[in-house]
């Protein structure tokens, strides 16, 4: 799904999404990746929202965001157990929800001038 039809916000922005690939300006990026205005790191992430842990969680809050967006795949994750209900309360105001709204919900906060970091998920198999 394409998403930009013109930039106006400062910052690395979300061009493509596809269940298997963000593509951001001209560079595709098809594993998990957390991403500021500022910043990409294609190495970041988990493969899926199960392997989601609190470092991760920790590398996000380190880039000193005003918002927090977490995309967990093609489906929202519900984070249930009592050690997700932890790491999630060290940033209170996250935002949980599929990839693709995700990346939609990062290019308007972002071109709206606000801290937004993401951490989008982009489900792989382990084989």
């Amino acid at each position: 799904m394409n998403l930009l039809q013109e930039s106006h916000g400062e910052g690395y922005q979300i061009r493509r999404y596809s269940p298997t690939e963000i593509l951001i300006g001209e560079r595709p990026l098809q594993r998990s990746l957390l991403l500021a205005p500022d910043q990409i790191d294609a190495e970041w992430g988990p493969n899926h929202a199960d392997a989601l842990t609190r470092d991760h969680i920790e590398q996000i809050i380190a880039l000193s965001p005003e918002l927090v967006l977490l995309g967990t795949g093609s489906r929202r994750a519900i984070f249930s157990t009592p050690e997700q209900q932890r790491w999630l309360q060290l940033f209170p105001g996250m935002e949980i929800m599929d990839t693709g709204a995700a990346c939609r919900t990062y290019n308007l906060l972002l071109s709206e001038g606000r801290r937004v970091v993401a951490g989008l998920i982009i489900e792989t198999n382990l084989t």
